[in-house]
């Protein structure tokens, strides 16, 4: 994420495509990037859905979807 950091720092916009399953992880980016203009877009899906679009891509780990801490 510092990367990150540093790219927007020098003046660089980002879109950056992550997929943050974890409250950790999501305080280590808004830590991270603390000061810069920031807009999260978050995605839910029902798990159905997203198992689908997991096996519709073709390059997914079946059972992905699942075993994120976010469908427990």
């Amino acid at each position: 994420m510092s990367a990150f950091a540093g790219l927007a720092s020098a003046g660089n916009n980002l879109i950056i495509d992550d997929v943050i399953h974890h409250p950790d992880i999501l305080r280590t980016v808004v830590q991270a990037l603390q000061g810069m203009p920031v807009l999260f877009v978050g995605i839910r899906l029902p798990l159905d859905v997203a198992e689908r679009r997991e096996q519709e891509r073709g390059n997914r780990v079946r059972g992905g979807t699942r075993a994120q801490p976010f469908n427990s």
